[in-house]
């Protein structure tokens, strides 16, 4: 057995996270940022093997009613490499949550999955997309589709200008176009213009940040995407694109300005964070022409806690398995279950 230990807040964790190789959902920025905005809580936990760290899990605690409390662990636990089954929670872990009454993990590892794990228990794993910035900014040029290419050349010639912005203003006008764009597409925006504006204002750390970055034209916003990076990470977590600006090419010019910026901090890695080729065909082309190597993750996994947990994690796992898995749509699943 490992030595448990509560979690610092602030900085600290955030660099004992990145050094772990961790994710941003992980990290005590969006952490902090979530319980300031939303009033979600949190716990994180650290567990030491050997003196050494073996496992970081930032558990946010979500209550379902005439449930119970439900530790809901996204893109987590952060696990050193070496250790056996880094995806599944340390029992360290797991006996903590158990002596708090929570009834349900439900953990969703930043980890490929290995050939040997895909589909074999028949759930739809996510796919993303990452791109490997330790080649070089001349190889990751070269390595992009030719009219993507071409299409970031004729953004600077048609007056698409990038930079990034703490300006509450641009980040209300910014949230706004995505809202237009979920309604269009037929998707909800899981954020608001607040906990971005706090995610963007946060102190600045080498460990973990949060950007916004705007394509201008004209002075409106073209596209717009949000950031976040850990160590040596960085993730596009959300973004949209004005169809008016289409022909002078926005999109491709605001992805290259988000990489640029990222080998000029010494990232290696640029996460698209998710790929649809069958429900949204027309953006995994987009993030496909960006030279990048297509992942399969390992998908979520569900922990019983106590009886009760052990009674919901069938149907907890039957609806992890579906293409889009929510929090809201399990809460609803369990909650029949129980009840029936």
């Amino acid at each position: 057995m490992g030595q448990l230990e509560i979690g610092d807040a602030g900085e600290t964790w955030d660099r004992e996270l990145a050094r772990l190789g961790g994710h941003p959902w992980q990290s005590a920025l969006w952490g902090d940022a979530q319980c300031d905005v939303l009033g979600v809580r949190d716990h994180r936990l650290l567990v030491r093997s050997g003196g050494e760290v073996a496992q970081m899990v930032r558990i946010e605690e979500r209550e379902i009613t005439g449930l119970g409390r439900l530790a809901w662990i996204r893109r987590g636990p952060g696990s050193a490499a070496l250790v056996p089954e880094p995806g599944r929670l340390r029992a360290e872990v797991v006996e903590w949550l158990s002596g708090r009454g929570f009834f349900l993990a439900v953990s969703d590892p930043w980890r490929a999955s290995r050939a040997d794990e895909g589909g074999a228990d028949g759930r739809e794993r996510p796919q993303t997309i990452w791109i490997d910035l330790s080649v070089g900014r001349d190889r990751l040029w070269r390595g992009l589709q030719t009219h993507w290419r071409n299409g970031v050349m004729k953004a600077q010639r048609r007056g698409i200008a990038v930079s990034t912005t703490c300006d509450p203003a641009l980040v209300a006008e910014y949230f706004r176009l995505c809202t237009h764009i979920g309604e269009v597409k037929g998707f909800r925006i899981r954020t608001t213009p607040e906990l971005i504006l706090r995610l963007v204002t946060a102190p600045r750390s080498d460990a973990a940040e949060a950007e916004l970055f705007l394509a201008m034209c004209e002075g409106q916003i073209a596209a717009g995407a949000l950031i976040l990076r850990c160590g040596k990470s960085v993730h596009y977590m959300g973004g949209a694109s004005n169809r008016a600006f289409s022909r002078r090419h926005p999109g491709e010019a605001l992805h290259w300005a988000v990489i640029e910026s990222a080998l000029g901090k010494g990232c290696t890695c640029y996460d698209l964070e998710g790929i649809d080729p069958k429900g949204n065909p027309g953006t995994y082309a987009f993030k496909k022409k960006m030279g990048g190597e297509e992942v399969t993750l390992v998908g979520r996994s569900v922990e019983p806690l106590n009886g009760l947990g052990r009674m919901l994690a069938p149907v907890a796992r039957r609806v992890m398995s579906s293409r889009l898995p929510a929090l809201p749509t399990l809460a609803q699943a369990l909650i029949a279950r129980r009840r029936s």
